[in-house]
């Protein structure tokens, strides 16, 4: 609340608006990833309660990077297709916040994290230390957003939206990843790997979307079409990336047994259609 008043009397209302979308989409993102986390707790709760720390580990390392790359994979294809995005969904009035919108286009990556490694906290009782982190990096915020967004006049960046939307993204990235440390500590995990699962795929595929969005917008014949531009993007980034997870499954935290099922079940159900089509 104090985030968005202040960004009310430092930015007003336009800044709401851009900063209001950007939100929005950054919901729609979040959507499956976030929808799958009471089925993620009842089986921890039911592992916990049987004393099966084994089972947890194994749930613990093979969603949580699953639902982590899934996540990433939206949130960078929609970052770097921002522009379009906010010409699409706002209009031209709205073509001032797609900085905003690329930046909270991540706020999902670490959104979804922290509901997923809450589970942990939630199913072994550990309440008061997740609260107590919570309020920590809440209060640390308070001195961040007020440097983001106060006037020049006032010590401040004047960052407006643009404030908000850092903030949000990095204190939830602090937050999440203090949760992610003492989750992995209660089940007995590497940490380390986990960091770094978490910020190589969110390399690669940043990476990956960025060269996509310069070599699309560089056809002539797209440069003045949106909607084409966007979907060709997304259908050449889906391909590269389930191209790279192919032969790098680690990338979402799979290994090459669980591709082999995926893609035998891929070619089962596109068989059947077939099937079903020809009769």
């Amino acid at each position: 609340m104090l985030d968005r008043w202040l960004l009310q009397k430092f930015g007003g209302s336009i800044q709401q608006g851009f900063f209001t979308l950007s939100y929005k989409i950054s919901d729609i993102i979040s959507l499956v990833t976030v929808s799958l986390t009471p089925l993620l707790m009842r089986e921890f709760s039911i592992a916990f309660g049987k004393k099966d720390l084994p089972s947890m580990k194994r749930l613990f390392r093979r969603y949580i990077p699953v639902m982590y790359g899934i996540t990433v994979y939206l949130s960078c294809f929609v970052a770097a297709q921002s522009d379009k995005i906010v010409l699409m969904i706002g209009g031209g009035e709205y073509k001032d916040a797609r900085v905003v919108v690329t930046i909270m286009a991540f706020y999902p990556i670490y959104l979804t994290y922290g509901q997923l490694t809450s589970t942990i906290f939630y199913a072994t009782g550990q309440t008061k230390l997740y609260r107590n982190i919570g309020v920590l990096t809440m209060l640390l915020g308070l001195p961040i957003i007020y440097f983001l967004l106060a006037p020049k006049s006032a010590m401040g960046l004047d960052a407006k939206a643009i404030g908000l939307a850092i903030k949000m993204v990095l204190i939830n990235m602090i937050t999440v990843n203090i949760w992610l440390y003492y989750s992995v500590k209660l089940l007995g995990l590497s940490f380390s790997k986990f960091l770094l699962h978490q910020f190589g795929s969110l390399g690669i595929m940043a990476s990956v979307a960025l060269l996509i969005k310069l070599g699309v917008d560089n056809i002539t014949i797209l440069k003045n079409n949106a909607i084409m531009s966007f979907l060709l993007s997304g259908i050449i980034y889906t391909l590269l990336i389930a191209l790279i997870g192919y032969y790098f499954p680690k990338l979402f935290g799979l290994d090459k047994k669980m591709i082999n099922k995926i893609r035998t079940r891929l070619v089962n159900w596109a068989g059947n259609i077939a099937k079903k089509i020809k009769k």
